[in-house]
């Protein structure tokens, strides 16, 4: 590209993010998904990268297993492995990959690049449109706009709706609960706050938000609203940053059971407490629930939803993500406020483009923080209460352990779920919010006796 001084400009790219991308799709399952739904081939600048990403591309929608040597076979099949470099190539790609769990960092340098060479082009076409003397004023101004306005329409990945496709897409769903073939919202687990949630539970594409201070229950009123999920036929990708998947599952089963989870995690349950345990593995397996148990970029959950999904034929029904504060930031340079505001974005369009609910827990503040919780009081971020569809605060009832039948369970703590915002419906005051009684809350030393 030459300027009005003559010199040579190299238009704007980044041969290592690109690499980066390509090495990632070939190094994990999650980064190629994420890579196929949310990159275009013309974003990369340097030829045997396209080449290579198309490759890819095909592959995954044929179904063929991607790895190294899959990919390397194919394109010697094709013809293409020398055109892109051969074996030289090929090892740097392969070595060049810092953290393939990054696709999303390196896919956004690529968009970033392909926006400004688009930029470039257009404004090359208006010199060129200002220049011609064969078409009129306005013929030129007409085609200089045609050329600004396919910058956005070339770089878009999101979807596009008119107001009328919207329209009968809302009337054929309705028309499809009333028929019974889909639900009008998925159920909580807890009776009374579906009763208040406007659709009868919580409804596909919403984003929400449950959010206490350190240890209110947070990830108990999560499972429960997984396990209500799975019980009913649906399909759950659950992610956690703060439990392993198989003290996840202890805690299912211990509810499922009523078995205390301190037996189960040491082994000393009685012979009818191991037929109860029994009968609830067999219940699972009859579920269909992934755990991550590791902090994951936002996109890359996304990109495991959409091929859980495709796995469990459409299957999918909800994504939830304990916690937010704990997942994987994208920017790199931001404040932690931006930071997590950029990811609470990334999770409501990531729930609008799976087309299923993301249940997504947070922290509240604990400095100063006294009385009843309020929104006010999110950790790091205000933009979480912006994109979400509903806003679940909880709290304990009162400070005091109640009850002390150990064959009914155990003593118990009330909790309190607060609608404190829901776009479309109801909300509620801590008066009258949701309550719940909760097993197993008990001490260690009450615990110790009993086993």
């Amino acid at each position: 590209m030459v300027t009005d001084r003559g010199m040579l400009r190299i238009p704007p790219q980044s041969i290592q993010a690109e690499a980066c991308v390509i090495g990632s799709m070939l190094y994990r399952p999650e980064a190629l998904q994420d890579a196929v739904a949310g990159v275009k081939p013309e974003w990369f600048y340097r030829p045997a990268h396209r080449t290579m990403f198309e490759r890819l591309v095909r592959m995954a929608a044929d179904g063929v297993a991607v790895d190294a040597m899959t990919v390397k076979q194919a394109l010697f099949d094709a013809g293409e492995y020398e055109q892109i470099g051969g074996d030289a190539y090929y090892r740097d790609l392969l070595e060049g990959v810092p953290d393939a769990s990054n696709i999303a960092h390196y896919a956004k340098i690529l968009r970033d690049k392909a926006t400004k060479r688009a930029l470039i082009e257009a404004g090359e076409t208006i010199v060129s449109q200002g220049y011609d003397a064969t078409i009129s004023a306005t013929e030129a101004i007409g085609n200089a706009c045609a050329a600004v306005h396919s910058i956005g329409d070339s770089q878009a990945t999101g979807r596009q709706t008119s107001a009328c496709d919207a329209m009968s897409a809302v009337l054929q769903q309705v028309q499809d609960v009333r028929d019974g073939k889909i639900p009008p919202a998925l159920p909580t687990g807890f009776p009374k706050l579906d009763l208040l949630l406007t659709g009868g539970g919580i409804r596909p594409g919403q984003l929400i938000l449950v959010a206490a201070r350190p240890g209110i229950g947070k990830s108990l009123v999560a499972g429960d609203m997984a396990r209500s999920i799975v019980q009913a036929g649906g399909g759950v990708l659950c992610v956690s940053a703060e439990m392993s998947a198989q003290e996840i599952m202890e805690r299912h089963a211990a509810a499922m059971s009523n078995v205390l989870a301190q037996k189960i995690a040491r082994g000393r349950w009685t012979d009818e407490d191991g037929r109860r345990l029994e009968q609830v593995r067999r219940d699972m397996a009859r579920w269909r629930m992934q755990i991550i148990d590791e902090a994951k970029p936002i996109a890359e959950i996304a990109a495991t939803a959409k091929r859980l999904d495709g796995e469990w034929n459409g299957g999918l029904s909800a994504v939830v993500v304990d916690y937010l504060g704990l997942m994987v930031p994208d920017g790199r340079d931001a404040n932690r406020e931006q930071q997590v505001g950029a990811m609470a974005r990334d999770c409501k369009q990531a729930a609008t483009q799976t087309g299923v609910p993301w249940v997504v827990l947070h922290q509240l503040n604990r400095a100063g923080a006294q009385g009843r919780p309020e929104l006010h009081q999110l950790r790091d971020s205000g933009q979480l209460e912006e994109h979400a569809n509903t806003c679940l605060l909880l709290d304990w009832a009162s400070d005091e352990q109640q009850g002390d039948q150990w064959s009914n369970g155990g003593p118990w703590r009330e909790l309190m779920i607060r609608i404190a915002k829901q776009r479309g419906g109801i909300v509620t005051s801590w008066e009258n919010s949701v309550r719940r009684k909760l097993r197993g809350a008990v001490t260690r030393t009450e615990v110790m006796e009993q086993l």
